[in-house]
């Protein structure tokens, strides 16, 4: 089977599958692991080229979230299969669904298995009944993005609370009074794309921002985008990342 994966997230799973032999073409945006810098480029994760694609002759072309615009007039070869999570549950049915399409149900069933392991843990960590601190995580900052879909859920299992969005909600463009009612402990920046070249000063020089408590304080903190943004087998990563700040915030500032 011929894979061709259209999102770097797609891409973490086919090779924690162990399908990384199978997989003919990438985006530009796929950079782990380190063997995917030896497959061939085909457009971003937000465009691409139908001749570029057909160049690979694939089997199968996964899509995560974005569906680009040229796969619709698509025609083949190979049949196109979208993936949209929106939720931790979401991300782990992509897996088992990748790994059903390509002959490694059994391999999707052991990592997922590994994943739930490891969210169960964290829940184990601290009491629900607790709130945790108040956190504003930034998905995008021009204009600023509260993220929404998954990362809610990964700042609750980490020990914190987001009260701006619901798990499974679409990030969304949030303002500067809508913070200041809720007045965040801290703010988590993890610019989408950005890996990790977001800077709190993206935040701290922003006019009118200082009225933020998280600011005034300097609780202001980014985290590589990857871990956070691509539901794939690293979310646990991300969570990993968002509980130790918070742990380290709290000695800092209790």
């Amino acid at each position: 089977m011929r894979i061709l994966s259209l999102a770097p997230s797609n891409t973490e799973i086919l090779y924690a599958l162990g399908l990384g032999d199978r997989v003919v073409g990438v985006t530009h945006m796929c950079d782990y692991p380190d063997e995917v810098d030896q497959k061939k480029r085909v457009g971003s994760w937000t465009s691409t080229s139908l001749k570029d694609i057909r160049s690979v002759k694939p089997d199968v072309i996964f899509t995560s979230y974005y569906f680009p615009p040229e796969l619709k007039s698509y025609n083949g070869p190979g049949e196109v299969v979208h993936l949209e999570p929106r939720t931790l549950g979401d991300i782990l049915s992509s897996i088992r669904t990748i790994g059903a399409i390509c002959g490694r149900k059994d391999a999707a069933e052991e990592l997922v298995g590994a994943l739930e392991q490891e969210l169960f843990d964290y829940t184990q960590t601290f009491s629900f009944a607790e709130r945790g601190p108040v956190v504003y995580a930034e998905e995008w900052g021009k204009p600023p993005m509260v993220a929404g879909n998954w990362v809610p859920q990964m700042i609750r299992l980490a020990g914190g609370h987001q009260p701006f969005i619901g798990p499974g909600e679409a990030s969304r463009r949030i303002n500067l009074s809508e913070l200041q009612e809720a007045d965040p402990d801290l703010i988590i920046l993890h610019w989408c794309g950005a890996g990790s070249r977001t800077s709190p000063d993206d935040v701290k020089s922003r006019p009118g921002w200082d009225i933020l408590r998280a600011v005034r304080s300097g609780r202001v903190y980014s985290i590589d985008d990857r871990a956070i943004n691509r539901p794939g087998p690293r979310i646990v990563d991300g969570i990993r990342s968002m509980r130790d700040i918070f742990q380290k915030d709290q000695g800092l500032h209790s």
